[in-house]
């Protein structure tokens, strides 16, 4: 997964290269979330995590007495949930055996085989055989986009003998608890839990405009921009499309989208950070840097967008061999996107994922 990050960077800082008319490729590496069955994002989530007072968004009601004790191995499930990030879970824990436990909460769409939307931090809890603990672990207030239903289950776990979720206090409404192999816990009570995130959606409406001078394509995301853009019908139109993204800087799952304009092509290039980061090592590049516009969720390996953001970005690039001519095209549908193929535009596939149009 290493050697295809440093790939899509070198090809996106070539990419860069290309319209500045100089020549950025990247050989280094990246460190990326660890292999796991569903989709996974190719970035990562960075802790610490600087803790922010989010709401609850769903919630089993935590029994604080010696409740009775189930495996860790079962997921529960928040269904109808309301929040649109997670930024943390708390649970009750306990142990028959004294000792360090290490675990990781994976947070997929649906249950224990949907898309993976976020990993927690690696979290090591010390337990007394006997004595419950209530633990707090934190996703870097992750986006989870369209997923209305979400399932926690553990990973990795590492410790002396078998970790141990407590009961709840009661009957809960909007979640459930899964067995071993998935299916719904019909028998047994819920798992006492707190998810806290955001409850108001972050997002921003990525417009795209023609150049009426060039013909040239430029989207954007960001709001003082568009105003001013609007505001000189005479050189600026918007075409109708349009997609929704994360905000920037605001989701630890989500990759956030650099903008670079080139003045020689008179025309901007978006990167990712590490991307970013590569070109603003390099002297002399011709780039203007122009910070982070919209945030967004990448594609894995096979150009697939999961589920809960699943519609799909398409690039389209204008290699002319007139630098002034040079020009990206993003797309949201096969139909334009093959009509840019048509016109002569290189078609690079999938690189971004929206939440919605």
């Amino acid at each position: 997964m290493n050697k295809l990050f440093a790939t899509r960077r070198a090809a996106a800082a070539l990419l860069a290269g290309c319209i500045a008319g100089a020549s950025l490729v990247s050989t280094a590496g990246a460190e990326t979330p660890p292999p796991a069955t569903g989709y996974t994002p190719f970035i990562p989530i960075v802790f610490p995590i600087f803790v922010i007072p989010k709401p609850v968004t769903a919630s089993c009601t935590i029994n604080n007495t010696s409740a009775p004790l189930w495996y860790a191995q079962r997921d529960i499930r928040a269904t109808s949930y309301q929040g649109w990030s997670v930024d943390n879970i708390t649970i009750r824990y306990g142990a028959n055996t004294t000792g360090n436990y290490t675990f990781r909460i994976v947070v997929r769409e649906t249950s224990r085989t949907g898309d993976i939307i976020t990993k927690s931090e690696m979290k090591t809890v010390a337990l007394t055989a006997g004595v419950q603990k209530t633990v707090t672990t934190y996703f870097a207030n992750s986006y989870v986009g369209s997923a209305f239903n979400l399932s926690f289950s553990h990973e990795d776990i590492s410790g002396p003998n078998s970790l141990f979720m407590a009961e709840a206090q009661g009957a809960c409404s909007d979640s459930n608890t899964s067995e071993t192999n998935g299916l719904t816990d019909l028998t047994n009570p819920p798992i006492g839990f707190t998810v806290r995130g955001d409850s108001t959606h972050k997002t921003s409406e990525v417009i795209e405009y023609r150049v009426l001078a060039t013909g040239k394509y430029f989207i954007t995301g960001r709001d003082d921009e568009k105003a001013l853009l609007d505001s000189m019908p005479a050189s600026f139109t918007r075409t109708g499309k349009k997609f929704r993204v994360p905000v920037k800087n605001s989701f630890g799952n989500v990759s956030d989208v650099y903008r670079f304009f080139a003045p020689l092509a008179i025309t901007h290039a978006y990167v990712d950070k590490a991307t970013r980061e590569y070109i603003l090592s390099v002297p002399n590049t011709g780039l203007n840097d122009e910070g982070a516009d919209f945030g967004t969720v990448l594609p894995d390996a096979s150009g697939t967008c999961p589920d809960w953001a699943s519609t799909k970005i398409y690039r389209s690039f204008k290699n002319s061999a007139n630098i002034n001519e040079r020009n990206h095209r993003y797309t949201t549908n096969l139909i334009d996107y093959n009509a840019m193929t048509a016109l002569g535009y290189t078609p690079e596939g999938a690189v971004f994922c929206a939440f919605s149009l």
